[in-house]
């Protein structure tokens, strides 16, 4: 109101005026639509222009209407299922719910209806606000189907599907997996989805599948890649798609993954690939004479070829009918003409055709060979194979076809051999450690006198015997890595010469720059000839027809850390003494383009390569810890450097350490190993020998053991490889425990592929499974006293 005494004042509105507007105003600005109604009969008192907008009539149509014409009126959306929410709103008790509204034109849509008794204007009214969710139906709907179609796609798919997290801080972990991935891996997701990989698969394994995950996130793409693994059905090759995902805040939390088995596939490929390659073997040097017929004429033959028939090169060979190489008429007097296109007829025919025929060199000269026609698949179609063979050469062809032939089968079957020692060597090792331990403990505690003493040492024998298997098994197998000694590379080389020889091109001139004194390196024979062999054959192959000069050089050097960052930048070579073989050539050198992809698997430049040497031949530089060094020139050559780290003095403990007095052993020892046979026989076996012992089944539990009482713990004799925690893991947790802990680590592996990683942290000895009681008291007496 305006004041009385002020007559300049403007008249005042009415407060209670003006709040009604304000509440009206708010009313209309709702962008829900509002009904006013009455509590007890229902009817529609008011309604904001939202509401007349959402259902399509005019305020004094809509004012007019009962719930019913407003809704889709069939059940369960009818008058009286209105007027039941509305009783119990009128409660007191708010109200909200999903309804199918109906517009004046008689589309039905959805909405959200919240009620609630609320006083207007004095009055105990209903307020209803409606909220149309159309939009937000239609999206749950297609998100619905867009997830049953997922989740088919996902329960069905034959292909391993599964979801990685990706934490902020800790290790990947498994979210979830579809049937397809549960039968991979060999027992349900239920004992893997939530867990970090390390907690169910095999260190090696981890750590492939975490390179290849980081590998993902770091390109912020799809990958694709090709890997072999044991995840728990056996060696398999799986064609791997990885997809990272981000969340809303921009950070790749999860990856999305698909794998295809391609086993099967691969192993067709691989078998055709070393059809192919044996087939292309034995044709390009093959002592006899090797051609391709297609549509009756030569299109392709080998060296022998044209050694036999004088010819200068294939051009002379390559499009001619065989008659043309024939003199006009056969031995029997058939025309040359007529009688091979017979003999071919009956070897596209019979699948094979084998006759005696007369050819003849480009000079003339006549000479008798044994012909062996063969049709097979080329492309697409059919062609033959034919060999020519001097019937006074026979014996000497067969015989080295049979040394090839023998050469292939034994790397197969070795190949085989090694698939299948990898997977019951270390378990027998672990067997053969209780034998052999029972077998001691047994003889210890009889009198040297008793008749039993030597059948215990038969068996003792026995079984060291069998351990000698295992170790073999063992280093066929990919687990085992190498048959590691100490090597004198120039030793190495020299031993080589006589084969390189005969591997190389005649017109090829071997030359040896050898440094004398060099320093032994660490490595495994085999796979140190096969790097020098590839090497050498591949600048055998880089000479090609012209010849030229492969030389062979080794010498020691010193690598700081520099040289080694700007040299291999991305192989992880430590600085220090470096043993070198290079492998030069005069050769025609290669491009760019070509170093750029020498060491991608089935890249060759060569017209019969599988392009898998030079890759094979890296992998065991990488696993050597050596480096590669590569020079190459077109026009004047290449050559390649290996660095092989120099062989340092490392003590090692083996299950045969001689002898010591049988001085008494006292102090408390924790002996860790899952396997409970090894805890049976062990653990009496060290309380035979005067020490005190508790047990533990996992590292986990012997951390925990440890953890309880450091102090009372002399010494702990610990396996490798246990579930939970290893032995690695283990051990270092005791270190942190209490740094002096002495720990004696135990394995069916060598010592270099078991503890390489530990060496210089503290271990106190290293024991081979299986080990005697000797060697075992042996190593636990140096253990106490250092």
């Amino acid at each position: 109101m305006p004041l009385p005494d002020e007559p300049h004042a403007r008249p005042a509105e009415d407060p209670l005026k003006q709040h009604r507007q304000a509440t009206r105003d708010l009313f209309e600005a709702v962008n829900d639509a509002l009904f006013l109604h009455d509590l007890e009969s229902g009817a529609i008192l008011d309604v904001n222009q939202r509401t007349l907008d959402m259902y399509g009539y005019s305020r004094a149509e809509i004012l007019s209407l009962d719930v019913a014409a407003l809704s889709e009126n069939r059940p369960p959306y009818t008058q009286a299922e209105a007027r039941s929410w509305m009783k119990r709103a009128a409660g007191g008790l708010a109200q909200i719910f999903e309804w199918r509204a109906r517009h004046r034109s008689g589309r039905c849509f959805w909405v959200e209806v919240n009620m609630r008794p609320a006083m207007v204007g004095g009055e105990e009214r209903l307020l209803v606000a409606v909220r149309d969710i159309e939009a937000r139906k239609a999206n749950e709907a297609a998100r619905r189907d867009a997830e049953e179609r997922y989740l088919g796609l996902f329960m069905n798919s034959p292909d391993a599907i599964f979801w990685i997290g990706v934490p902020e801080h800790g290790p990947f972990v498994v979210e979830d997996a579809n049937p397809a991935q549960e039968a991979s891996i060999g027992f349900p997701k239920a004992a893997f989805v939530g867990k970090p990989l390390q907690d169910w698969l095999p260190e090696e394994l981890v750590a492939h599948l975490s390179t290849n995950y980081q590998r993902c996130l770091e390109a912020g793409g799809p990958i694709e890649y090709e890997e072999t693994a044991d995840v728990g059905s056996g060696l398999r090759t799986y064609l791997t798609l990885l997809v990272p995902i981000r969340n809303a805040e921009g950070r790749f939390h999860r990856i999305a993954g698909i794998s295809t088995d391609i086993t099967e596939r691969k192993r067709a490929e691989t078998e055709s690939m070393e059809q192919e390659r044996l087939f292309r073997l034995l044709f390009d040097r093959s002592g006899d004479a090797n051609l391709l017929i297609d549509d009756s004429r030569f299109v392709d033959c080998n060296q022998a070829t044209m050694a036999i028939l004088g010819a200068p090169d294939k051009a002379s060979v390559l499009g001619t009918h065989p008659s043309e190489l024939s003199p006009p008429f056969q031995p029997d007097g058939r025309p040359s003409k007529e009688k091979a296109d017979d003999m071919i007829a009956l070897a596209h025919k019979h699948g094979s055709h084998q006759f005696e025929w007369v050819h003849k060199k480009l000079d003339g000269t006549e000479f008798p060979v044994e012909v062996m026609l063969t049709a097979i698949p080329w492309k697409g179609k059919q062609i033959l194979h034919t060999t020519w063979r001097d019937r006074t050469e026979a014996k000497r062809a067969e015989t080295q076809r049979r040394a090839l032939e023998a050469q292939f089968q034994q790397a197969q079957k070795l190949e085989s051999l090694g698939v299948l020692a990898g997977g019951i060597a270390h378990d027998f090792n672990n067997l053969l450690t209780a034998v052999l331990g029972n077998l001691n403990l047994a003889r210890f505690k009889l009198s040297p006198e008793s008749p039993v003493v030597p059948y215990l040492e038969n068996a003792e024998r026995t079984v060291l015997k069998a351990s000698d298997l295992t170790k073999q098994m063992l280093a066929y197998s990919g687990k085992g890595r190498f048959v590691v000694k100490l090597h004198d590379l120039n030793e190495a080389v020299s031993e080589m010469v006589h084969l390189l020889q005969v591997s190389i091109s005649k017109k090829a001139f071997l030359r040896l720059n050898l440094a004398e004194s060099l320093p032994a390196v660490e490595a495994d024979g085999a796979q140190l000839q096969q790097v020098v062999m590839n090497l050498v054959t591949n600048a055998s192959d880089a000479l090609g027809d012209h010849g030229g000069l492969i030389s062979i050089s080794t010498s020691a050097t010193e690598l700081d850390s520099d040289f080694i960052s700007s040299t291999f930048p991305t192989q992880a070579l430590a600085p220090g003494l470096y043993v070198t073989l290079e492998v030069s050539d005069t050769g025609h050198g290669m491009s760019p383009q070509t170093m750029a992809r020498i060491f991608d698997p089935f890249f060759t430049t060569k017209p019969t390569g599988r392009g898998l040497g030079l890759a094979a031949m890296l992998g065991i530089l990488r696993a050597h810890k050596a480096g590669l060094k590569i020079y190459s020139e077109e026009g004047k050559g290449s050559s390649f450097k290996a660095y092989f780290p120099a062989a340092e003095g490392v003590a090692r403990a083996s299950g045969h350490l001689g002898t010591a007095g049988p001085v008494a052993l006292q102090g408390k020892v924790l002996l860790v190993d899952d396997e409970a046979t090894i805890l049976d026989a062990i653990g009496p076996a060290l309380e035979a020998l005067g020490l005190r012992v508790i047990l533990a089944r996992d590292g986990q539990e012997a951390v925990d053991a440890f953890k309880a009482d450091p102090a009372s713990i002399d010494l702990v004799l610990m396996d490798l490889t246990m579930p939970r925690m290893d032995g690695r893991d283990a051990y270092q947790a005791m270190r942190r425990i209490r740094p002096d802990a002495r720990v004696i680590l135990s394995s069916g592996y060598n010592e270099m592929e078991s503890v390489q990683s530990l060496a210089g942290k503290g271990l106190a000895g290293f024991l081979q499974k299986p080990y005697t009681l000797e060697a075992l008291r042996l190593a636990v007496h140096q253990a106490l006293g250092s």
